[in-house]
């Protein structure tokens, strides 16, 4: 492991090395990008490129001149959709005519931080140059090139951000470019292939063209603004190297009079004066409104509900002035303890310059200074939280302010004024305080400055400070090891929680083999080791102020990555999911595997598809045309295979849902039988008379389907008819006769027995029972069975079934008084 270690840790060092080496290709591969023909002045002199810009202006003022004049025709013969497209070309000819100002404003700053920065060289220069050794410089003059260069130094980080967004917008401009241009050859295209070309699709096509120029030109003006803050920060490189050239003439020759430490001092005696008139006033004002405060709290205790809300409003108002005195008369107090800390440091600073103090008294004066440090950093985190808290209670004011309809005028709005000025008031004082401590810091750094160069036995510290100092690709050695160190300190993090995870998912993959915990196992195993570096990369770079395409380049690396680890993992767990997971819920048979088969490998192709265009996307290469292209091509196969496509993801809905599975035996439209295969396109079925049954499974499943196989009990209903001439208590016997005989039976559950009704020649009675099995053969037998002992017993009862039979009544009148009836046996149906 100790060696995978270190083998890793070469990789991020190699990394960082070639990212930041891969300034200098980027510088080069930046003069390479594409650009309109207008805007190419990366090749040109800023001369040159201004007197084409004064000449490609004097041009379009003619095309726009001949724009307005068939505008005004267009109006005139009242052709108003041609006037309208003339005047959206005249505005964007306008908008061209301000970029092409706009670019010789910028080549004009161009050449003024060009003058401006020789100006720098000649200055150092001349400093550089032999000077009289009886010059004498005021120590003041030292201190103030000190503090400039000090300031000088803060900004580079910010001109940084600067060159990083010019590049960006540069970047976007490029992109809309070749937008442009693709809807310009879209718009030629469509007008080559029409036979005539109508006034509008022409003017279209001259607002395209003009449309892209506009571009290309606004692309020129984001070039020329990236070389200004870039120039802009040679420009600044210069002046830090002047001022540390004037700092070191200064040094060899600057005096500390006496006079010149009278005057700080007596500058510092005059703001300790104002201070204390400040202070007094804000006790006794303090004193006044501390009395105010209580009274209000008096009249609010006594105040009944109509004025409540008034005094609330008057409460809160005095007690933020009681805060914002409080608050002054602290930062006031501390601001004299300041200053008296700062009458000594520049007494010592006098001493040290002048070599008036030993070396134990510069250790003594050392350590003090580093103990004040101490104490301002401590003080600066206080004062930034207050600084907060209250910026924060104002924002909430404002708020309620903004959101209160009710606050309109009178004295409601009066105290909410008052409210805010008073903590307006507070936040200013405390952001003077910052400042304070900012003064007092640089002017303590300034005597240790001092005191080392002072001080033989401590000269350790410079060569330290010197080599932490030392730029290596514009960074210090400084930033490059908290660089090193962040990215060694997430390797290692990720390294050591991936290995948690696997210890703890190993657990849990014991209790259960086929859970998602294994899923999760196998996908965190999976985690690539340049996945770690890539992080680990990305983490350092912001700890270094690198190049803005060397940033792209390792955000860009970081974001493939990461898709492609986040791919690996959804494979792995998608693997696992459908051969595990799912298929312990369908059955385990060659139908099911071989359709979750197919549904893993659709779901990979989908997943890495995805992720193969993201990664593209992240490498800078347009995937749009790409995606329309497999888009259409997508729709077109769809469309041919729709009857495949529908009976494929029919068979997925038949083995995750499972409706039917093979040996149910299913009735659906007017086929029946039993479920023999089911396939990726149809389904096999054996019916009843033996033939096979193919159906696709699409048809299969836009049909009702009867599953007898889940029928857990079979209802069986079934008709006993008996003669008209049955006496009156045989009918009333039946019914218990027949439940007698089916309750008698096993693996049944009797329902019911009525006298139901009269049919023609029957009398009717219906019966109802339950067979506890979906198997038809038991039922057959069951019934078979009831059939024959209800014979029996209707045979020995007496009972007879009744059949279709028909009675023909004859009757002859003889003598009007002698009715002779013949019946005549009836004749079956």
């Amino acid at each position: 492991m100790l060696r995978q270690f270190r083998i890793s840790w070469g990789y991020i060092i190699a990394i960082i090395i070639l990212a930041l080496i891969g300034q200098a290709s980027q510088a080069q591969s930046q003069s390479h990008e594409p650009t309109h023909e207008s805007s190419q002045v990366s090749a040109e002199t800023e001369v040159q490129l201004s007197a084409t810009i004064k000449k490609q202006q004097k041009a379009l003022k003619a095309q726009a001149a001949d724009v307005a004049s068939r505008l005004s025709a267009a109006k005139s013969s009242e052709r108003t959709e041609e006037a309208e497209l003339l005047q959206a070309e005249l505005v964007i000819i306008d908008q061209i005519d301000t970029t092409y100002g706009q670019q010789s404003a910028a080549l004009e700053k161009l050449q003024s931080l060009a003058a401006k920065n020789e100006h720098f060289r000649e200055e150092i220069a001349s400093l550089q140059a032999p000077s009289s050794k009886g010059q004498r410089i005021s120590f003041m003059e030292l201190d103030r090139v000190r503090e400039e260069l000090y300031m000088e130094s803060r900004r580079e980080k910010t001109m940084a951000s600067e060159i990083k967004l010019a590049d960006d917008a540069l970047q976007q401009s490029i992109k809309i470019v070749q937008q442009k241009q693709d809807r310009l050859k879209l718009l030629e295209a469509v007008s080559g292939e029409a036979d005539t070309v109508s006034v509008r699709s022409r003017i279209e096509l001259e607002i395209a063209r003009r449309d892209l120029e506009l571009a290309g030109q606004v692309q020129g003006l984001r070039q020329l603004e990236l070389r200004i803050q870039k120039q802009a920060k040679a420009v600044h490189q210069t002046h830090l190297e002047l001022l540390r050239h004037q700092v070191k003439v200064l040094q060899a020759h600057a005096v500390f009079n006496p006079e010149d430490l009278q005057e700080q001092q007596q500058r510092i005696d005059k703001e300790e004066f104002e201070l204390n008139r400040e202070l007094s006033r804000a006790k006794d004002q303090r004193l006044t409104v501390k009395s105010r405060l209580e009274q209000a709290r008096k009249k609010l205790a006594a105040a009944g509900l109509d004025g409540e809300k008034r005094m609330e409003m008057n409460l809160e108002t005095l007690r933020l002035e009681f805060e914002e005195l409080e608050s002054k008369i602290a930062t006031a107090t501390r601001r004299l303890e300041l200053l008296a800390d700062w009458k000594e440091v520049w007494q010592r600073r006098y001493k040290v310059f002048n070599l008036m103090a030993d070396q134990a008294t510069l250790q003594e004066w050392r350590s003090a200074a580093d103990l004040q440090l101490t104490q301002i950093d401590q003080d600066e985190r206080t004062l930034r939280l207050s600084l907060a808290d209250w910026q924060n209670r104002l924002i909430t004011l404002n708020n309620k302010i903004e959101n209160n309809n009710e606050v309109a005028l009178g004295e409601e709005k009066t105290g909410y004024a008052q409210q805010r000025k008073h903590m307006l008031a507070i936040i200013d004082q405390l952001k003077g305080m910052q400042t304070a401590y900012e003064n007092s810091r640089r002017l303590l750094t300034k005597l240790l400055d001092e005191i080392n160069l002072r001080t033989s036995d401590n000269s350790w510290r410079d060569w330290i400070d010197l080599a932490l100092n030392y730029k290596i690709y514009e960074n210090i050695l400084l930033d490059w090891t908290y660089a090193l160190a962040s990215a060694l300190a997430t390797f290692a993090l990720l390294y050591f929680l991936r290995w948690i995870l696997i210890q703890r998912l190993k657990h849990l993959e014991k209790l259960d083999k086929a859970s998602l915990a294994n899923g999760f196992l196998t996908s965190i195993k999976r985690a690539n080791i340049f996945f770690f570096l890539m992080l680990a990369v990305s983490v350092a770079s912001l700890f270094l102020a690198i190049d803005p395409g060397t940033s792209r380049n390792i955000a860009s690396l970081t974001k493939v990555a990461f898709i492609f680890q986040t791919g690996v993992w959804g494979s792995s767990f998608l693997r696992i999911w459908i051969f595990n997971i799912l298929a312990r819920r369908t059955k385990r048979d060659g139908a099911s595997l071989g359709a979750l088969s197919i549904f893993n490998f659709s779901s990979q192709v989908i997943l890495w598809s995805v992720a193969l265009l993201l990664m593209l996307q992240n490498l800078g290469i347009d995937v749009t045309a790409l995606i329309a292209g497999l888009g259409i091509g997508g729709v077109a196969v769809a469309l041919s295979l729709q009857h495949i496509l529908k009976d494929l993801f029919s068979s997925f809905s038949i083995v995750l849902d499972k409706p039917f599975v093979i040996g149910d035996f299913v009735i659906f439209d007017e086929f029946m039988g039993s479920i023999e295969h089911i396939g990726i396109k149809t389904t096999r079925i054996r019916s009843l008379t033996g033939e096979q049954i193919i159906c696709p499974n699409g048809d299969l499943l836009n049909t009702r389907i009867r599953n007898f196989k889940r029928m857990n009990e079979r209802r069986v209903s079934f008709n006993i008819g008996v003669v008209y001439q049955t006496p009156a208590e045989k009918l009333q016997q039946i019914p218990a006769m027949i439940r007698e005989i089916i309750e008698a039976r096993e693996a049944i559950r009797f329902d019911r027995s009525h006298f139901s009704s009269y049919s023609d020649f029957a009398l009717l009675f219906e019966n109802v029972y339950y067979v506890l099995s979906s198997d038809y053969n038991i039922y057959m037998d069951i019934q078979q069975t009831i059939n024959l002992e209800i014979f029996k017993r209707f045979q020995a009862e007496g009972i007879e079934f009744a059949y279709p039979t028909q009675s023909l009544y004859l009757q002859s009148v003889s003598n009007h008084d002698q009715t002779i009836g013949m019946t005549k046996p009836a004749l079956n149906r």
